[in-house]
């Protein structure tokens, strides 16, 4: 008696699970432009006042970007050189949580160069403060060459930082650099950072190439 239903049951449970895989398939894709809008929305505020004063973004691509403009992963204020600003408040960079890089001083190359200017960056010396930095975890690349910025307090929770340049900034102790394991690279030219200072730094961290 029981024989023939059982054909019969299993053809149920397949069409659902099934319906299930289904349905799933469709609420996935826009969950995940939900969640981009979302980002999208929280990144505004950053991304119009770097637009406003000139600086630059790059988006991350992927599947959903012909729609919307995908995270951002890259910021720079490179070609400010002619903009004067006191006081920047880089608070409002704290909303771009999927930024790699970013670039506040002017320009260091990733290969050393011996041709620097020497004409100091208005906008990068209106920069004293990092704080709103230490909540962009997933930074690799961080240039605060020729700030005001002297506490690098909370650079210590940039994990991933990679590569840093305080080229001409006013810093003088590297003390937090040390909780930077995966420091490759650090620039300190015309700082006046101490021998000392350097010493513990390497020792702490002894596979990071300090640029004088």
């Amino acid at each position: 008696m029981t024989s023939p239903e059982t054909p019969r049951r299993r053809w149920y449970q397949f069409r659902l699970r099934t319906l299930l895989i289904g349905v799933t398939l469709v609420v996935i894709p826009f969950a995940l432009l939900g969640r981009r809008l979302e980002q999208a929305r929280s990144e505004k505020a950053a991304t119009s006042w770097i637009s406003s004063v000139g600086g630059k973004v790059e988006y991350e691509s992927d599947w959903l970007h012909p729609w919307i403009s995908g995270p951002v992963r890259r910021v720079d204020f490179f070609e400010l050189a002619d903009m004067s600003v006191s006081g920047v408040d880089l608070t409002i960079l704290a909303d771009l949580q999927y930024v790699e890089e970013l670039y506040v001083g002017r320009e260091v190359p990733p290969v050393l160069s011996t041709t620097l200017s020497s004409t100091s960056h208005p906008l990068s010396r209106g920069v004293r403060d990092a704080s709103s930095i230490a909540e962009m975890k997933r930074l690799t690349r961080l240039s605060l060459a020729d700030t005001l910025v002297t506490d690098l307090r909370p650079l210590a929770e940039l994990e991933e930082l990679e590569w840093l340049s305080l080229d001409y900034s006013h810093v003088t102790d590297l003390t937090p650099l040390t909780e930077l394991k995966n420091l490759e690279v650090l620039y300190l030219r015309g700082t006046q950072v101490s021998d000392e200072q350097v010493r513990m730094l390497q020792k702490a961290l002894p596979d990071c190439e300090i640029v004088r």
